[in-house]
């Protein structure tokens, strides 16, 4: 899965955090990128705080243009972040969330064998750093 950009910096200042709001122009506009048209894709966000801590929230899409929409709509400031399957999915996992992002469990998700087929491979380079370092503070 690949992090998806849009949090729009023109945000609104609350005491010495500043709150991001998501740009649903931005996010339409990364998907573009990263997904197939046409092709089942899934929407993912972990650790989403404001959906009950560790929750997964997951979603299936066929359209960017709806994706992005739902993304803005369920995004929140503690939500650390939303992923895409970069490889479409099987068409039939469509009909598990179609067009809408709710809790799951972490079984309910896109595993490796529910992938139709490899189109783009994604590679994650760190340098060698102690851990609870961003490679952005290193």
């Amino acid at each position: 899965m690949s992090t998806l950009p849009g949090r729009s910096d023109a945000g609104e200042i609350r005491g010495r955090a500043m709150r991001l709001r998501a740009n649903p122009l931005e996010i339409e506009r990364a998907l573009h990128l990263l997904v197939d048209d046409g092709a089942t894709f899934e929407i993912r966000a972990i650790e989403a705080q404001p959906y009950g801590g560790e929750a997964i929230l997951s979603g299936y899409f066929r359209d960017v243009e709806t994706a992005a929409a739902e993304i803005a709509r369920m995004d929140k400031p503690s939500v650390i972040g939303w992923y895409v399957t970069i490889n479409p999915c099987k068409p039939e996992l469509y009909a598990r969330r179609a067009d809408r992002i709710v809790k799951v469990g972490k079984d309910a998700t896109t595993k490796d064998q529910h992938i139709e087929i490899r189109r783009r491979f994604y590679i994650d380079i760190d340098p060698d750093r102690a851990s609870g370092i961003s490679s952005t503070d290193a």
